[in-house]
């Protein structure tokens, strides 16, 4: 069921993501650590010459393996509780160089207030554009530097060195914290951790996709409030999002009440799980156009989950948000999220379980479908899933010249008798002749049939209308 958006809301208040599209980055961006150059660098090859244009945009030269990739984790500085991730994490012996992964300006180079270890920021025009006006930008972040090379102001050339990897001062992991934080072009300087994009969006990225999507614990007994536990297991560190649909025993999808954004354009206890588009929405900002306050009860841009916002900001307050029954799982928006590391691994590949609290029914059949930035999606399903064969009744309508009658002639049909519905009642259950004719109408008035086997309220010919 695709996603609605009251657009004029969605536009004034910010609240629909923005996702990097093709087009909108550098096509050929480099590796923040060139595919890890200097752990087996070219003969002749110093660090102050680089990374070889040979390596731009090519996949074959990644930092993989990913210690953590974008979205939910269990955070190994904070016992292994639960952590919305906004980047990914490139384990890395200290002092590796860090090269830039695009043409950009140094915005931040040491240390900062905002964050608690040194970075380096840089702001990349958009390709083809001289400024961030009316498109905005995007911009790359390195964290937990040992050095930087690069002052701020200054201009860069992709694949420059502009400095080496530290260390985690939380946790002493050596590694390197890469995101991307994309501005939208309704909000073109904006660089809050809600424009946090999946960096694999903009990084040269390909993989075979081997995922499995197995459903766990269902749920039915309460058809308004459906419960659905499906497991992720892939060998891909791209998930972006995993979308649910639900069906009735006749097969036709039930319709999501969380598909359709409330007043504020914001999703609330949806049938998908869209990391970029619940980071937009939830981890807010406080700008000095959307302050933390508009956030709050009765603001401007008033959160559904205003009432557990602290007085100060807090982009963390939903999106790491923990059951109460265990800290290493999430719970928001009516989700419940189960995460395990997988390097160094308590499982072989990327591993995502989340359980969907709030799905309407009566469900019958439930599909589940991981989304991938750069792959083809994968579906898992539980319950029966079969669509009913078509029916092999038609059905065609006639009315006699006065408009007094119509009748109603059919094939296809089995058994003794048929069952022929007037405007979805039962008007009469004839023998199975071929034809019925219905007096009981008013000249001028409409009138809609359909003919079924005799009991049944799915073996039917399509619906059809008549006028008298």
């Amino acid at each position: 069921m695709e996603r609605l958006c009251f657009l004029v809301a969605c536009a004034l208040l910010l609240l629909a993501p923005s996702t990097v599209a093709a087009g909108q980055t550098d096509p050929l961006p480099a590796w923040p650590l060139c595919g890890r150059i200097s752990a087996s660098p070219p003969v002749g090859w110093t660090e102050n010459q680089g990374c070889p244009a040979a390596r731009f945009g090519n996949a074959a030269y990644s930092d993989q393996p990913l210690s953590s990739t974008y979205g939910p984790r269990p955070l190994y500085s904070g016992d292994n509780r639960y952590d919305f991730h906004r980047g990914v994490d490139i384990a890395a012996p200290l002092g590796t160089p860090v090269f830039a992964i695009a043409d950009g300006l140094v915005q931040i180079a040491g240390d900062d207030p905002g964050y608690t270890d040194p970075l380096i920021k840089l702001r990349h025009f958009r390709p083809g554009q001289a400024s961030c006006a009316n498109v905005g930008c995007y911009y790359s972040l390195y964290l937990h530097v040992s050095n930087w090379v690069v002052p701020v102001g200054t201009t860069v050339s992709k694949g420059q060195l502009i400095g080496h990897t530290g260390a985690s001062s939380a946790s002493d992991f050596a590694h390197l914290h890469f995101e991307v934080r994309d501005a939208p072009a309704s909000d073109t300087a904006s660089a809050w951790s809600r424009d946090a994009v999946h960096p694999l969006r903009v990084l040269p990225y390909s993989v075979a996709n081997n995922t499995s999507v197995i459903f766990g614990t269902v749920n039915t007994s309460n058809a308004n409030a459906t419960s659905a536990q499906v497991t992720i297991s892939s060998n891909r560190y791209d998930l972006q999002s995993v979308e649910m649909r639900v069906f009735d025993a006749n097969h036709v999808e039930i319709a999501q009440p969380g598909n359709t954004p409330d007043a504020r354009g914001y999703y609330v206890k949806p049938p998908f799980f869209d990391m970029e588009a619940s980071n937009f929405q939830y981890s807010h900002k406080d700008s000095t156009a959307f302050p933390w306050e508009s956030y709050g009860i009765g603001g401007a841009n008033e959160c559904p989950y205003a009432s557990e916002h602290g007085a100060a900001y807090d982009g963390n307050v939903h999106m790491d948000a923990q059951s109460p029954a265990d800290f290493h799982q999430g719970l928001f928006n009516g989700v419940l999220v189960s995460t395990r590391k997988y390097w160094p691994s308590d499982v072989a590949d990327y591993w995502l379980q989340l359980e969907f609290q709030a799905l309407k029914g009566p469900a019958a059949c439930i599909e589940a479908t991981a989304v991938f930035v750069g792959a083809a999606s994968q579906t898992g399903k539980w319950g029966a899933c079969t669509p009913p064969p078509p029916s092999p009744i038609t059905m065609t309508l006639s009315a006699n010249n006065r408009g007094t009658a119509v009748t109603v002639r059919w094939s296809g049909a089995t058994g003794a008798k048929v069952d022929v519905r007037r405007n979805g009642a039962l008007l009469a259950s004839p023998k199975n002749t071929g034809s019925y004719t219905d007096k009981l109408v008013v000249k001028g008035a409409a009138y809609t049939y359909k003919v079924c086997q005799a009991g049944s309220i799915t073996t039917c010919s399509s619906e059809s209308t008549i006028t008298p």
